[in-house]
Parts: C-alpha cells; structure tokens; sequence
C-alpha cells in the first residue's frame, strides 16, 4: 500500500496521513437508493364536510463495503486487516385522514386521524 510518512516521530500528535487515507480507502463503496411519493383523495360531502384521505412513503434499500488495511506510519497504528460488508431495507409510510367541517358562518372544525409506520 506504499510507504506513507505519518505522525511516528515524537510530539508529532496523532495525525493520519490524507494521501494513505485516499489510497487505503479507494474501494469503499456504499450505494442508496429512496423512493418516495405522496397521493391523496378530496371529497365534497353534503353539509359543508370535506373528507380527505392521503398516504405517503418512503422506500429505501442501499450496501456497503469497506476493506481496513494495516497502517504502520502513526503513532497509534491499528495492525490487522478486516472487511466489511452492510446491507440494509426500510420503508415507512404515514396514512392521514381529515373530515373538515367549513361553513359560511366563519365556523370551521376540522378532526383526523395519522398512521405512522
């Protein structure tokens, strides 16, 4: 992995060195997908009612990989090798629904339900 310079040296701190970090993770890779939406139903009732339903979500799916190699130029190496790999689904929705009460008389009530997942 080359022979990078680092902070061994003495009251050098703990720095990593940008240019061995670039190389050593060059191969890491992550990907992630969402897609989401919203639709929605609107209904005139009689007696000044407007019933409203909607759902909306959210779908996501995504990976990852990822190679630690061993550093040796620090002053606190970590030696050993690994390797990951992480995958991961989610969807979540949320169902609204609304019964809205508007008359003319400057009354106006409104009442609803929510569904979050």
């Amino acid at each position: 992995m080359g022979n990078y310079g680092g902070s061994y040296g003495g009251a050098l701190g703990d720095a990593f060195n940008p240019v061995a970090m670039l190389a050593r993770t060059k191969n890491n890779k992550a990907t992630d997908n969402r897609l989401f939406g919203n639709i929605f139903i609107e209904a005139d009732l009689p007696a000044s009612l407007i019933l409203r339903s909607s759902f909306s979500g959210a779908n996501s799916n995504g990976n990852s990989r990822a190679f630690v190699y061993p550093q040796y130029e620090n002053a606190e190496n970590n030696i050993s090798n690994s390797y990951s790999e992480s995958s991961y689904p989610s969807f979540d929705y949320t169902w609204t629904n609304t019964l809205s009460f508007n008359k003319q008389l400057s009354v106006q009530k409104i009442c609803g339900t929510d569904t979050a997942r």
